[in-house]
């Protein structure tokens, strides 16, 4: 019997998987920590270790350092199953001999099962296959109500956190905090809430951002955190997570900038956060797109020749597919009383630019998911 050891404090997601994996035929042992976690390695060798980034005593990354400076161990295969940032460092992550590097948000058990098969060099038969392929929806199912039962103490935690840091403008809260997003994010995309896990693990991302260069925190990077908390928080609480069965399009956004830099700019921050946008180059352009099709997010430039953006905002606002579409005004123009232009011609939200690509995601993302919410 193959021996899988997980590293992962989230007791939610280990829980579910050993019961997968045991059905599945293997044997599943759980180390709550990377102290732990290196005991067990040191005490009966797995086959494979699946390992997450975000762990108490000693971090992901350290317990791999650690297992690749052992002889013994080089050859151990290690999956890095984690959520948040992971995929960003994919590439460092394969020169310490990571087999492969999982998202929690988007892969299914039967997936991780298969993956596991496959890093054992072994073929598991066809009946096992099978099983894993049937029980995935039930599974999954079960785990969503497990974790929607949850998420009224898991958001409650998060907002006393979030209230502390307000109050004392302390780092460390902050950091705690990104440990309670990372383990939602894990949560809700096992769960199938894949886009509730995407906005979390997004603002884990600009969290550790923020934690690791102080200097970026801003009255913005704070409203931008609490109002990421409040759309997982409606989302979650008031149940909206059948967003993710009713409507399983990617949310549709329009840039609308004449400058190509400023486009690439922004079209960079949204694909960091897995993020499809539709880019215009003139108000003309825009306003063209939106009559003809609908949109879940508008992000507008302000100063742009033949029409400003703010006039772009007003006449959209007249479209039968746009007169509700939340739009985010990110421009160069940030006094009081550009602002004030802008929420009184239709705009909801202002960044200005530069803009951290971190926040921009988040908020774009905030914006798009709650208007997807709200059209079912």
């Amino acid at each position: 019997m193959k021996r899988v050891l997980m590293i992962d404090d989230d007791s939610l997601v280990s829980g579910i998987l050993k019961r997968r994996f045991e059905q599945s035929g293997f044997a599943f042992e759980v180390a709550c920590d990377g102290e732990t976690g290196l005991a067990a390695i040191k005490r009966n060798k797995p086959d494979i270790v699946l390992l997450d980034l975000e762990l108490p005593k000693v971090r992901g990354n350290v317990v791999l350092a650690s297992i690749r400076s052992q002889p013994d161990l080089q050859d151990l295969p290690v999956i890095i199953f984690s959520s948040g940032n992971a995929a960003n460092v994919a590439e460092e992550l394969k020169t310490l001999g990571v087999f492969r590097v999982l998202s929690k948000i988007n892969t299914r058990p039967a997936e991780l099962i298969a993956i596991v098969h496959s890093a054992m060099e072994y073929e598991a038969e066809a009946s096992v296959r099978d099983a894993d392929a049937d029980s995935d929806a039930s599974l999954q199912n079960e785990f969503k109500n497990i974790c929607l039962a949850a998420a009224p103490k898991a958001i409650e935690e998060i907002y006393g956190i979030l209230k502390q840091y307000f109050k004392n403008d302390d780092i460390g809260l902050l950091l705690f905090m990104s440990t309670k997003i990372h383990t939602l994010a894990g949560n809700t995309g096992l769960s199938g809430m894949h886009k509730i896990s995407s906005l979390a693990g997004a603002l884990e991302t600009l969290i550790k951002q923020l934690c690791k260069q102080p200097e970026y925190s801003s009255f913005s990077t704070d409203r931008t955190i609490s109002q990421a908390v409040d759309v997982l928080g409606l989302l979650l609480l008031e149940n909206q997570a059948r967003i993710e069965e009713s409507k399983g399009t990617a949310p549709r956004i329009l840039v609308v900038d004449d400058q190509e830099i400023a486009r690439r700019a922004v079209c960079h921050a949204l694909d960091k956060a897995k993020l499809d946008a539709v880019c215009a180059d003139s108000p003309r352009t825009a306003l063209e797109l939106l009559e003809k099709h609908p949109f879940d997010l508008i992000l507008l430039d302000i100063q742009m020749p033949e029409m400003d953006g703010l006039e772009v905002c007003s006449r959209l606002r007249n479209l039968p597919l746009h007169a509700k579409t939340p739009v985010i005004f990110v421009s160069h123009l940030s006094d009081i009383s550009d602002r004030l232009d802008a929420y009184t011609q239709g705009g909801n939200d202002f960044i200005a630019k530069p803009f951290l690509s971190a926040e921009l995601a988040v908020r774009a993302m905030g914006y798009a998911l709650l208007s997807q919410a709200k059209s079912l």
